[in-house]
């Protein structure tokens, strides 16, 4: 009763002086005796102590039992995973058999380190054994696989608890939904869904909505798609671009281009901004398959002739495809049946058809292009000034590549990196001495060389024949110390006014 009393009270060395006692009074300890030691020295970590009890156990003829090797797989819990597997060991050599709590010990153990593959050997071991984890140690497992991302072994232990056992935790299976998305298991999350919504009648968070709307989105799976947004409609909820463009990929998937269309027309009527990374999805499918085009425009058409109104995002796409296929001559028949359909073009537009420009290196496209779009009074943006700077570049005469790129700055635009390495480029390549004022410019934007563009320089560079560049009329490292030698931005940066003073200055 005393060592029954030190265990409750949780003093090991009283527990140790009763023990004494018993010995020196001749008394044989049972069972219950070391039990209740043995549970004051796991209480307090002291595994050395309980590694010596069994020793002693043994030493007064009494057998260790598995609640003896418990306790001490509690005692050793703290340590490194390798001292439980030792525990386990230590076990096998008394010939006794592990039991579920002695697997729980490990088991905890290994979830702790944050060993996946360990847990799931010992899952399997168990299972071969015909021991079945508690339903608190399922969800600890569980939870532990889907977090690492053992979606798959996880929702396969969940399902075959509740088949043979009872019920998991409700938060649990929200948790392998949450899981199952992140490492977008098509079907994991069909079924985790259906058990989560359905079954145990959680609302999802918006969230969690969009999430599942993703993984629809990718795998096409249009039943989850139109739940997932069911059920953001019943949370009152307005959908929003991000919560309908994957069902964009869902119809685009099955090829389905008028429903896909359709939900491009349904954000315009909403108001909602669509662009082409809403379409991408159609855009892929047209650039895998060329044959699919003329299905795609049968299909807005369908929807025009239906009295629907259009989003100009469906033609950009379709031209887009056109320009990827370089079939130029459909992407500017297209283009100029926007009228017929009671569209505008966008900056989007255009950009997509100066792309073709570039690529068919169509100078003069690419002016009436320009024409055009100060007629329809479109605002070109970033993308527009890049390309157009690009297309002036590739011909015999660049000379308006210069003025197209102080009008985007003046304009408020910040040009890319690769406008400033193009037009790099493009003047060595012509021994044009204004590629060093292009790339001091470039550094003064802030854009690091690349290594791509100092290999060119070094092996193109003038340099290489002794010819100087200049700037201003100084030689370039002269107005590179000046530059190092200048404190205030103000001293760094030239005005447009004399920046373009400058291209021209030195045009050949």
């Amino acid at each position: 009763m005393r060592l029954i009393g030190c265990a409750k009270n949780n003093l090991p060395l009283a527990a140790v002086r009763t023990l004494i006692t018993f010995k020196d009074a001749g008394l044989r300890p049972d069972h219950l005796t070391f039990h209740s030691t043995m549970q004051c020295f796991a209480a307090n970590r002291l595994w050395m102590e309980g590694l010596a009890l069994i020793e002693d156990m043994k030493a007064v003829g009494v057998a260790p039992d598995v609640v003896m090797f418990n306790h001490l797989l509690e005692a050793v819990a703290h340590l490194r995973p390798n001292m439980s597997l030792q525990v386990f060991k230590l076990m096998e050599q008394c010939g006794i058999t592990p039991n579920r709590d002695s697997y729980h010990y490990l088991l905890s153990r290994f979830i702790v380190d944050k060993n996946p593959e360990m847990v799931i050997k010992l899952v399997f071991e168990m299972d071969t054994k015909g021991i079945s984890p508690s339903a608190q140690a399922t969800q600890a497992i569980v939870e532990h696989l889907a977090s690492h991302g053992f979606v798959h072994a996880a929702l396969g232990l969940a399902k075959n608890y509740e088949k043979a056992l009872g019920k998991l935790d409700p938060a649990t299976w929200v948790r392998l939904l949450m899981a199952a998305t992140d490492q977008f298991f098509g079907d994991g999350v069909s079924f985790l869904w259906n058990k989560v919504v359905n079954d145990l009648q959680i609302k999802p968070t918006e969230g969690l909505c969009l999430e599942v709307l993703n993984v629809a989105g990718r795998f096409g799976l249009r039943e989850l798609a139109v739940d997932a947004l069911r059920a953001l409609h019943q949370q009152g909820i307005h959908p929003e671009e991000h919560h309908l463009a994957p069902m964009v990929e869902v119809f685009a998937r099955h090829d389905a281009y008028k429903d896909a269309f359709a939900v491009l027309c349904m954000l315009r009527e909403g108001r909602i901004t669509s662009s082409a990374t809403t379409a991408q999805p159609i855009f892929a499918r047209l650039q895998a398959d060329a044959s699919a085009m003329d299905a795609a425009w049968s299909a807005l058409e369908e929807l025009y002739n239906e009295g629907t109104h259009l989003s100009v995002t469906c033609v950009n796409v379709i031209i887009q495809a056109a320009v990827a296929h370089g079939d130029l001559q459909r992407a500017i028949g297209t283009y100029q049946l926007l009228p017929e359909l009671g569209l505008k073009p966008t900056a989007e537009t255009f950009n997509f058809l100066l792309s073709g420009a570039i690529a068919a290196e169509h100078r003069e496209l690419g002016n009436r292009l320009m024409h055009d779009m100060k007629n329809a009074s479109v605002v070109p943006d970033t993308q527009t000034y890049e390309r157009f700077v690009v297309l002036c570049l590739g011909g015999a005469s660049y000379e308006d590549a210069f003025f197209y790129l102080e009008e985007m700055k003046s304009q408020g635009h910040t040009p890319p990196r690769d406008v400033y390495e193009a037009i790099v480029r493009r003047c060595v390549y012509s021994r044009d001495e204004r590629f060093q004022i292009a790339l001091d410019e470039m550094k003064e934007m802030g854009y690091d060389v690349s290594e791509n563009l100092q290999r060119f320089l070094e092996r193109l560079g003038p340099q290489k024949d002794g010819w100087q560049p200049k700037v201003y009329g100084q030689p370039a490292e002269e107005v590179l110390e000046e530059t190092r030698a200048s404190t205030t931005a103000e001293q760094r940066t030239y005005s447009t006014e004399k920046r373009r003073k400058s291209w021209n200055e030195l045009a050949p």
